[in-house]
């Protein structure tokens, strides 16, 4: 009898004990964003996570003020399938998304005005990047990539866009 409630004490403790020991999975989570600032927040967010999708909304164009944080961890950024739109500009001064490392995928979204000293005028990228469906309207960089970007590492996708006065 006891040696029955000794083998339930310590299987129930090996469980325990691997429940605290492995890591939970985090789930997915979508965040919905519609300015500059939301975009800077949700990029932070996600780069505390992996897998994250940020889904900007509305229409017209998200300009910016300051430069986005560098991208870090596996993200989706997306705009709208249909309507309108929605336009992000680097207002001529700042490069629009710098991708450190992680898988970050680009769609649906219009990407104007970015602008940098070095290289990627719009993107930077020194992660895995897939670009689908996306318009690059008067990007500029100094370095190398001004129209589209600059891919420093890693595999480069790009599907069904356009490229124009860049």
């Amino acid at each position: 009898r006891i040696s029955r409630w000794f083998s339930l004490v310590v299987c129930l403790g090996v469980m325990l004990c691997g429940w605290c020991i492995t890591p939970c999975a985090q789930a997915q989570t979508t965040i919905t964003v519609s300015t500059a600032s939301q975009l800077s927040s949700a990029i932070n967010t996600a780069n505390g996570a992996s897998g994250d999708v940020i889904e900007i909304t509305g229409s017209g164009t998200i300009t910016l003020a300051s430069a986005l944080p560098p991208i870090s961890a596996n993200m989706t950024i997306e705009g709208p399938t249909s309507g309108p739109g929605i336009t992000i500009s680097g207002a001529s001064t700042y490069q629009i998304f710098h991708i450190s490392s992680g898988a970050v995928t680009i769609s649906n979204l219009t990407l104007e005005n970015g602008n940098v000293g070095g290289s990627g005028g719009p993107i930077f990228n020194g992660g895995t990047l897939t670009v689908t469906n996306c318009t690059f309207y008067g990007n500029q960089a100094y370095g190398f990539g001004g129209a589209l970007f600059y891919s420093s590492t890693g595999p480069l996708t790009v599907n069904n866009n356009t490229l124009y006065d860049n």
